[in-house]
């Protein structure tokens, strides 16, 4: 088998710019086992995101074309991982031009001194031996170190699985066709506030916004009469901006996303640079349709959030609606 990538060391191993907030995907769950069975979704990247392993085609429907590496990944080496581990079953994969999902089933505990990590490395290795075997062999790994699982502690989650991959191609066009609305920017100033934001930004130039607050005291017939005015103001063309945190914030946020409204959403949580709506904000980045903002940085171990902090994110969406901007502001970088 002949694979001809034009690919050498140099290119993988050039450097891309710095972006902030870059967090570790090899996080692990500290007190699972590893060993025992369960259904785990694992993340696998190239180098430096090269696209080693298939191009985006946009014909029709959405589709990942395999290079010859990816091919042989595809169909020798992810079958070996069976082979090797008969206990262990790749229920599903995906793979996409610089990285590889698995869902992966272990259906029996693990032989002493094997576990779902050294599983994840001979398959690795693999793949590296494939890839020095034909392209060039200079013992570099064609991956970034370690991986990203997700743990199945849900069974219903496993068709959200199943639907993401079948979904990636579709969502890396998108993506593509549209970069602007998918990018984090990490120091923002809106409204008095520093912000990282995702998504439209130019949902700040409506001067028709409402913020979604509701307070502990408003009975059933104040919280409808809220209903139908923040729902009014998304019917018209304008913005709806809150956290849905409350339950009752949380109902209107969603039926905006419903019913396709422009959305402001204040998180709790900022951006790393891993980070990707999924869903129904996908699909509402993707029409321009939202903007996720947070005053704070991404934090991995991120503490639950406090009523002063709740009443801060209020604060600030009543910030943002009195600013009325009537430009798309600029990102002030540090």
């Amino acid at each position: 088998m002949q694979i001809n990538h034009h690919i050498n060391a140099q290119s993988m191993n050039k450097k891309k710019p710095w972006i902030p907030a870059k967090h570790s995907k090899g996080r692990r769950a500290k007190h699972h086992n590893y060993r025992m069975p369960g259904i785990y979704l694992i993340t696998i990247v190239t180098k430096n995101r090269f696209p080693l392993l298939g191009r985006l085609v946009t014909d029709t429907i959405p589709y990942i074309e395999f290079t010859p590496l990816g091919k042989t990944i595809a169909y020798n080496e992810i079958p070996r991982i069976q082979y090797i581990y008969p206990m262990v079953e790749v229920y599903r994969y995906c793979i996409m031009p610089d990285h590889i999902h698995l869902i992966i089933r272990v259906n029996a505990e693990l032989p002493k001194k094997s576990h779902l990590g050294k599983i994840i490395g001979g398959f690795k290795q693999g793949c590296n031996h494939v890839f020095w075997n034909n392209v060039q062999n200079d013992g570099q790994s064609i991956f970034e170190p370690r991986y990203n699982d997700r743990i199945l502690y849900k069974y219903e989650m496993l068709g959200t699985w199943k639907k993401y991959l079948r979904d990636n191609p579709r969502r890396l066009a998108v993506k593509r066709a549209h970069p602007e609305l998918f990018r984090a920017v990490y120091n923002m100033e809106i409204a008095g506030y520093r912000c990282q934001i995702y998504g439209n930004r130019y949902l700040l130039e409506n001067p028709d916004k409402v913020a979604v607050i509701v307070h502990n005291d408003d009975d059933d017939e104040v919280y409808k009469k809220k209903i139908r005015e923040w729902l009014s103001c998304g019917e018209r063309g304008g913005v709806i901006i809150g956290t849905a945190i409350s339950v009752r914030e949380r109902w209107v946020m969603n039926e905006a996303f419903i019913r396709g409204y422009s959305v402001i959403q204040l998180c709790q949580q900022g951006f790393d640079s891993f980070y990707k709506p999924k869903g129904v904000k996908f699909d509402a980045c993707a029409q321009g349709q939202l903007l996720l903002v947070s005053p704070w940085d991404y934090n991995p171990n991120q503490p639950k959030l406090t009523r002063i902090q709740c009443q801060y994110l209020n604060r600030m969406g009543e910030a943002i609606v009195a600013a009325g901007q009537s430009s798309a502001p600029e990102a002030r970088r540090q």
